[in-house]
């Protein structure tokens, strides 16, 4: 495949553009108004700003541990299982894990 294949793959273009299911993946993390679903929360960075923690050098690394600590071992293992069962159309098990997932996110 051609290296514009393979950044398309990895939902980057090769201009250095999101494509727009990364872009729109990447409002879903950094837009509390964006609606993606029952929750909306800024992921701290609110918090961060205002005790003057948050700057362009630091948050790189608290978009990486929010990364490690939340979205992958919540929202993508959710996702990875959701495929497997929407491969067999298990339509129980994939409403199974909606309801978890949802269970383990804060409330508006």
């Amino acid at each position: 495949m051609s290296a514009r294949g393979d950044a398309r793959r990895r939902g980057r273009r090769d201009e250095g553009r999101l494509s727009p299911e990364a872009f729109l993946g990447s409002l879903q993390l950094a837009d509390s108004f964006f609606p993606s679903g029952g929750y909306t929360l800024s992921h701290g960075l609110e918090s961060y700003a205002e005790a003057g923690l948050l700057d362009a050098g630091s948050l790189p690394a608290i978009a990486a541990g929010l990364i490690r600590a939340s979205v992958g071992p919540s929202d993508a293992v959710a996702l990875a299982l959701v495929c497997r069962a929407a491969a067999t159309g298990n339509l129980d098990v994939i409403a199974e894990i909606d309801r978890r997932l949802t269970a383990v996110k804060l409330a508006r």
